[in-house]
């Protein structure tokens, strides 16, 4: 092998030893109903895997966990490409005038890499509505992305938020958060927190609702592992002894 060659080989193993970035995780996609909506439905990647979405600390029961009205019809969702009175995940949590907590009323789902591999993300996104179902009602709602890394503390990712008066829903807002600084993650916990901070007092009539959330990146081998392609790569170059 001459150096050209075994210069193209270095590069080739150097960067190709990550997959190309990906949709790994969707859900709610606006046509589901209920639990069939926390299933992930993004195509599946190798060396990866996601568990359902979780749905801690709302008022809803389990037949209405997600709905396509709540006094009013929902609206279309840009993030999942749905139309009006689609599917959207119900965040009834209007008794608490709290922001998010990453510790209650939140809907989350926990991503792993296989082993000998990792992650790189690169964005979370989702589309989020305030509601009000009482006239004079006035209040701003939130959902909030916390995150843990391998196991760590909850650390915030970013929010949205909207406000609404009287009996309306709020305008759409999408939530398109940078986690490219997480990278080399093995496991990765999100939880998206709903609040209605603003409230003056707690009410069944102020809620949330979250429609497409998607998350972005790749499953990568570490770098252990590449160098040591490389090192393979580098036998090549050694001469032959001819008998």
């Amino acid at each position: 092998m001459n150096h050209r060659a075994f210069v193209t080989l270095s590069v080739s193993l150097l960067i190709g030893v990550s997959a190309q970035a990906a949709q790994l995780g969707f859900y709610v996609d606006g046509i589901d109903v209920d639990a069939a909506a926390f299933v992930n439905q993004a195509a599946p990647v190798a060396n990866v895997s996601l568990t359902d979405l979780d749905y801690v600390g709302f008022s809803a029961v389990a037949s209405e966990v997600t709905r396509d009205s709540f006094l009013l019809a929902t609206p279309a969702g840009p993030s999942a490409g749905s139309a009006a009175s689609s599917q959207w995940l119900f965040g009834r949590n209007g008794l608490s005038t709290a922001g998010p907590s990453s510790a209650a009323q939140y809907a989350g789902f926990t991503v792993t890499a296989d082993p000998g591999f990792t992650l790189n993300l690169t964005n979370l996104v989702f589309d989020y509505y305030a509601v009000s179902a009482l006239d004079g009602l006035e209040f701003s709602g939130q959902a909030e992305a916390f995150i843990s890394i391998d196991g760590g503390a909850f650390n915030s990712f970013g929010q949205v938020g909207a406000s609404v008066t009287g009996i309306a829903n709020s305008a759409v807002q999408t939530a398109n958060l940078d986690l490219s600084s997480i990278a080399g993650a093995e496991e990765v916990e999100i939880r998206i927190a709903f609040g209605q901070a603003g409230l003056v007092a707690p009410t069944f009539s102020a809620t949330g609702f979250a429609q497409g959330i998607t998350l972005n990146g790749e499953v990568v081998i570490p770098e252990p592992a590449s160098l040591a392609l490389l090192a393979i790569g580098g036998l090549a170059m050694l001469p032959h002894r001819r008998r």
